[in-house]
């Protein structure tokens, strides 16, 4: 009963905090790549060998607006813009959000109590931080502003985009029956970034007299390895390089109780191919435009284009622009923290939940998922999860990892129901991959001769 409340008080502490993406791969740990949420997950066979660029393919994307926000249907069937229901899609502060990994080597051997692993992968990673009046202004204009005398600033409006491979080498090993270890060390080659370093834009409409007032500072970084000239520079693969480490830990209360944490993604990635950095300041604290002088900017029926120069070049005096190529500059990963915990029942069911804070733009994104997995034999292994999001506290996903022989296939997916309208698709997560697996299927979940190894 102790440890039923134990896990009972994990999930509720866990579920306070969920408000974005899930991941539900955590507690099948009969698909060798679970070590990629928690380094120290015992791997149960002996050997693994992913196939070639199809041992893993990882998808997720979040956006806080789907199709049906933007178009609607009118009775007569037809379509329309709604731009009002575009913007009431947004919160206060929003992101986008799209990563994708795909394994191009992957295998993994045991060696007595240690198991060691080894991974070669693509990933790409886009973070795109935005405030709700962002497209408020865009859309409608600064009336609205104007009316409540309120001044729009942009604070959150930030980009990290980076496209990379990464070489990892991980180590695990079981400490004592109870603790088991692990760490990942990842070196990491830059191909492509786009990072903002800096932003600030505040827009200020007086009511009285329509003077605008502006603020603003913005600087951005920019690399690749394509050069000025379009063409593709063949050595500038590896001149981009980076390093990065997953850590994770777990302890086992009993055979039945365990809990985990780990730290992933902790890394950097010095970028010195052909960069370019970008950035405008203010000179003066601020810039207030007054406005255009309608005797002067209309002479003899024609705008006066000299009144429109004076605008542009006071615009430069004021603004400072600067565009600086060949410095190098660093981008950070976006880190995860995670808890997990598990629970199993009588050798085949296993409760799990699984509390991921990922740190994007400098903001926490926590998200929780909570999952049940049944073991069927030595050969199938069913997944059900329950992902809990801020405004979407249903989102459903299952999984499936089938073993046969020494050929292992798995598929992990959320937000089930969201496919059967793709129009409503805000968010998803998939993941899939095939393996050659050798040694018998030892973890505890799924064999009820137990050791110290299994998890």
């Amino acid at each position: 009963m102790k440890k039923i409340f134990i896990f009972v008080l994990f999930v509720f502490f866990a579920s306070s905090f969920a408000l974005a993406q899930d991941r539900m791969m955590t507690h099948m740990t009969s698909i060798p790549q679970a070590i990629e949420n928690n380094p120290s997950i015992t791997v149960p066979y002996k050997f693994y060998l992913g196939f070639p660029a199809f041992s893993s393919f990882n998808l997720s994307f979040q956006n806080p607006f789907a199709y049906n926000d933007i178009v609607k249907r009118r009775s007569d069937d037809s379509l329309y813009v709604d731009q009002q229901g575009f913007i009431n899609s947004f919160a206060k502060n929003n992101l986008m959000a799209i990563d994708l990994k795909v394994n191009l080597l992957d295998f993994g051997f045991r060696v007595k109590k240690n198991f060691f692993t080894f991974t070669q992968s693509i990933r790409t990673q886009f973070y795109f931080s935005y405030p709700k009046d962002l497209f408020v202004l865009l859309l409608n204009g600064n009336v609205s502003f104007m009316e409540a005398d309120q001044t729009i600033e942009f604070k959150k409006l930030r980009i990290n985009s980076s496209v990379y491979s990464e070489t990892a080498i991980g180590y695990q090993r079981n400490l004592t029956n109870k603790i088991n270890i692990g760490a990942r060390v990842k070196y990491l080659q830059g191909f492509a970034n786009v990072q903002t370093n800096h932003s600030y834009f505040s827009l200020y409409t007086n009511p009285d007299n329509y003077n605008l007032t502006v603020k603003s500072e913005f600087g951005l970084n920019v690399s690749s390895i394509v050069n000025a000239n379009g063409d593709v520079e063949v050595g500038s693969f590896t001149k981009n390089p980076g390093i990065a480490l997953d850590l994770g830990g777990t302890y086992r209360f009993s055979d039945e109780l365990a809990v985990g944490a780990s730290l992933l993604d902790l890394g950097f990635i010095r970028w010195k191919t052909n960069t370019q950095q970008f950035g405008t300041s203010m000179i003066n604290d601020e810039f207030i435009f007054r406005g255009f002088d309608l005797d002067r900017l209309f002479q003899d029926g024609k705008i006066n284009s000299n009144i429109i120069k004076e605008v542009a070049d006071t615009l430069k005096e004021q603004i400072r622009f600067t565009d600086t190529t060949n410095i190098a500059y660093t981008s950070w990963l976006s880190p995860k923290i995670c808890f997990d915990a598990s629970y199993i029942y009588k050798n085949n069911n296993k409760f799990g939940a699984y509390l991921r804070n990922d740190i994007a733009n400098g903001t926490l994104i926590p998200s929780l998922t909570i999952s049940y997995q049944r073991k069927f034999g030595r050969v199938l292994q069913l997944g059900a999860s329950y992902g809990m999001t801020k405004g979407h506290w249903a989102k459903l996903g299952i999984g499936v990892s089938l073993k046969l022989g020494p050929l292992h296939g798995f598929i992990t997916t959320e937000n089930v129901l969201s496919y059967t309208n793709l129009a409503n698709l805000k968010n998803m997560y998939i993941h899939f991959g095939t393996n050659i697996v050798i040694g018998k299927w030892r973890e505890a979940l799924l064999d009820s001769n137990k050791s110290s190894i299994d998890f």
